[in-house]
């Protein structure tokens, strides 16, 4: 009975995250609010044809680690899909790939981008490299008990969650593999555009200098 609280505990920061921020009534009460600025463009990737939009945009890469998030927590505990406790680090590394995908979506730092993408390629790598095989070995048609110095006895087994975790980590090891290069698309191309934003300044301000001094 301690999975529920626990289970609560842990989306609340992730669905507080995800939701799009209300206004306070406060501020609704005293009149129109001040002009928002627009929001700030979907970074362009470095992969994409003619510097265009990332495919694969912050907001859904944020969408799909809670939809995982969410299907690890609500697994049934018991032998099939063991303790709570054994999925909380992918619990947790769901929760940072939260994190920086949206603090990566509202922000222009070139190295929020570059975590994003090691994070992404790290749950990519070990989905398919290592849980992927795993699930794929180890399915039993049957559990058998006894044997050595007892009777062997042998049931039939069907291991539906061992197809079904082999699909979750097929699924979401590929979506992070596309998400992590364009990612680290982003990063490129948000470095070239902070690269070329200060060449520009210094330029004027060499541009500045020789005018004063003449």
């Amino acid at each position: 009975m301690r999975a529920p609280p626990l289970v609560l505990l842990t989306l609340l920061p992730s669905c507080a995250a995800l939701s799009p921020p209300r206004p306070c009534l406060l501020a609704a009460a005293r009149g129109p609010a001040q002009q928002q600025p627009p929001p700030a463009p979907t970074p362009a990737s470095a992969y994409s044809d003619d510097n265009m939009p990332m495919p694969i945009t912050f907001r859904a890469v944020a969408a799909v680690a809670f939809a995982d998030l969410l299907v690890y927590l609500l697994l049934p505990e018991g032998e099939r899909f063991g303790p709570l406790a054994r999925r909380l680090p992918r619990v947790t590394w769901s929760m940072l790939t939260i994190l920086f995908s949206l603090l990566t979506d509202s922000g222009t730092q070139p190295w929020l981008a570059l975590l994003l993408s090691l994070l992404l390629a790290s749950s990519a790598a070990t989905d398919l490299l290592w849980w992927l095989p795993y699930y794929m070995l180890t399915v039993e048609w049957e559990t058998c008990s006894g044997g050595l110095f007892t009777k062997r006895v042998c049931h039939p087994h069907q291991p539906w969650d061992r197809f079904l975790l082999f699909a979750l980590c097929l699924a979401t090891g590929v979506f992070y593999t596309l998400a992590a290069i364009h990612s680290f698309g982003a990063f490129q191309f948000m470095r070239d555009e902070e690269a070329e934003r200060r060449m520009r300044r210094s330029f004027a301000s060499a541009l500045e200098a020789g005018r004063t001094q003449g």
